[in-house]
């Protein structure tokens, strides 16, 4: 089992700065694009794609830590998602500035709404390749 320092341990060591740097650089890439209203705009709403889970702790980790704030962003929130679907179509829709959305989703999300396309920031597996 592993315990709540190990989590936290792993979490920075693996991904939390993966998780961070995404987030910075894709609302550089937004802000520089001009897709948020007002190039001052750092303050970011996350929506992960279902109940809050161990797969997410890194983005609960580095708010505590104060990784976003450290590179200028504020998140508001981080929210559980309803399937991702349903964070598809938040982000899409402008209510959410990023989500956890599963590959095989965003692509069909994208070939039914070609207007309001999603683009992937950052793809990682989870899966362990033994040898």
């Amino acid at each position: 089992m592993v315990g709540r320092r190990s989590l936290i341990h792993i979490c920075s060591a693996s991904g939390l700065r993966a998780v961070v740097g995404v987030v910075s650089l894709s609302l550089a890439f937004v802000v520089g694009s001009g897709s948020i209203a007002g190039a001052e705009t750092r303050n970011v709403r996350i929506m992960l794609d279902w109940i809050i889970q161990g797969t997410h702790a890194p983005y609960f980790v580095a708010q505590d830590r104060g990784y976003f704030k450290s590179e200028g962003v504020t998140v508001d929130t981080i929210d559980a998602g309803k399937g991702a679907t349903n964070v598809a179509v938040s982000v899409a829709g402008g209510a959410y500035h990023f989500g956890w959305v599963d590959l095989p989703t965003m692509i069909k999300f994208n070939a039914q709404n070609p207007a309001t396309p999603c683009s992937p920031s950052m793809s990682a597996s989870t899966r362990r390749r033994w040898r």
